[in-house]
C-alpha cells in the first residue's frame, strides 16, 4: 500500500481503536453504575434490618401463635 490508501488505512485502524475504547469506556461505567446502585441499596436493606423496620413488619405478617405441632409452648 502507498501513499493515499497507507495513510487512510492507518488513520481508519486508530479510528476503530478509538471506538473500541470507548464501548469499553461505556461498558464498564455501566457495569459500574449498576454495581454501585445495587450495593446502595443493599446497604439501605441492611441498616433498616438493623433499626428494626423490616422486623416489625414481619412479625406482623407471621404473627406468633404460640403453638408449636399442635402443642401449646
Amino acid at each position: 500500500m502507498n501513499g493515499f490508501v497507507a495513510g487512510y488505512y492507518r488513520v481508519s485502524v486508530w479510528v476503530t481503536r478509538f471506538a473500541y475504547l470507548n464501548l469499553l469506556w461505556i461498558g464498564f461505567s455501566a457495569l459500574g453504575l449498576l454495581f454501585v446502585t445495587f450495593f446502595r441499596q443493599l446497604q439501605q436493606c441492611l441498616q433498616s434490618l438493623e433499626n428494626g423496620r423490616i422486623k416489625k413488619r414481619i412479625s406482623r405478617f407471621f404473627k406468633p401463635s404460640g403453638m408449636l405441632f399442635g402443642r401449646s409452648l
